[in-house]
């Protein structure tokens, strides 16, 4: 399962995505949530 990337996040990258997907997105439990 792959977390739905959050608007936002198109000029990241993978590393800043990566600190993005948390456990809980992962297990469908939440979203991520995009950097401010």
């Amino acid at each position: 399962v792959i977390p739905e990337r959050p608007g936002g996040t198109e000029e990241l990258d993978e590393e800043s995505l990566a600190a993005v997907v948390t456990r809980d997105c992962l297990i469908g439990a939440a979203r991520p949530v995009a950097p401010r």
